[in-house]
């Protein structure tokens, strides 16, 4: 397709996503006015600056990998502005609009569009895998017994089952393709080192544990100073409702999924009016940050930078 195409066609999903963001927070008729003080909008400004540095962060570690997997140099600020544009798609209904437009990375570099799939799997993978390790590192004896005594009501039964019988009708509509993708997946993972594994990883697990530190630095804007012992419990079981966010099929951005996560998960540890505002104000962070990060990609990188990694 033609790179000229493309481009129109990321600015025209760049303005449906902070369209779609915009009805969003309108349709939820969120009171911010417990927001409105000088304090914390410098510490929610300052949040979301660092939030922003985090996601710039994550599309080097996804450069990172994509140049190992290719085998080729990449113009790295070119990959990171498209990356970071891409992450915006995510708030379209479909919670996939950010992979696909990834693909624009693979016209500029002039690389297979698998190479980009298949980073942006192993993506999907070290960030699922980090986020369960950290979960389980983090939460406690009081945390685990609460997670056990959660029980799920039929209407949550029900949707588990229906979307596991649409991953099931996709795999089996699909499985020529993907057990073609799959055999390129095992040809190039066996290209990474043990050493870039663990560089990949570890970089997934420090944005992991930054986003759970903005979240306490956000409870601490709201008066929640006296976390204590439960400060590495709210950041494991914080790290949970991210992840059940993240591979929720077709929730933009995890949005309502992650905050009705946060609220079921800690309302026995949080003041449950500070929980829900804690939850606005880090989604009001990830937004803001989220646009930053692409802002400053796209202001910073317009030079040319090839890149390989060995």
């Amino acid at each position: 397709m033609n790179k000229a195409i493309i481009a129109w066609i990321g600015r025209i999903l760049m303005i449906a996503a902070i369209c779609f963001i915009v009805y969003l927070f309108r349709k939820q008729q969120i009171d911010f006015s417990v927001l409105n003080s000088g304090k914390i909008i410098a510490g929610l400004t300052f949040a979301a600056v660092v939030y922003a540095f985090n996601i710039v962060f994550g599309s080097f570690c996804y450069c990172y990998i994509l140049a190992i997997l290719s085998g080729k140099r990449l113009n790295r600020p070119r990959v990171m502005r498209a990356y970071c544009e891409a992450n915006i798609y995510r708030y379209i209904p479909g919670n996939v609009m950010h992979y696909i437009g990834r693909n624009r990375i693979a016209a500029n570099e002039d690389i297979a569009y698998a190479n980009v799939n298949i980073a942006s799997l192993v993506e999907i993978i070290a960030l699922s895998l980090s986020a369960v390790i950290l979960s389980l590192l983090s939460v406690n004896s009081i945390a685990v017994d609460y997670l056990k005594n959660i029980s799920l009501e039929t209407k949550h039964i029900v949707f588990v089952a229906a979307a596991l019988l649409v991953i099931a009708v996709v795999v089996l509509f699909f499985r020529k393709k993907l057990r073609r993708f799959a055999r390129d997946f095992k040809d190039k993972i066996l290209n990474v080192t043990v050493r870039q594994g663990a560089i990949f990883c570890g970089g997934t697990c420090v944005r992991l544990v930054v986003n759970a530190l903005i979240y306490l630095f956000c409870l601490s804007l709201l008066g929640v100073t006296d976390m204590g012992e439960f400060a590495v419990t709210i950041a494991g079981l914080f790290i949970l409702s991210w992840l059940i966010g993240f591979i929720t099929p077709g929730a933009p951005g995890g949005l309502g999924i992650r905050e009705a996560m946060m609220v079921m998960f800690l309302n026995h540890v949080v003041n449950d009016d500070v929980l829900f505002i804690s939850a606005v104000a880090f989604r009001l962070i990830c937004v803001a940050g989220d646009i930053m990060a692409w802002l400053g990609t796209w202001l910073t990188g317009r030079g040319s930078e090839p890149m390989s990694f060995s």
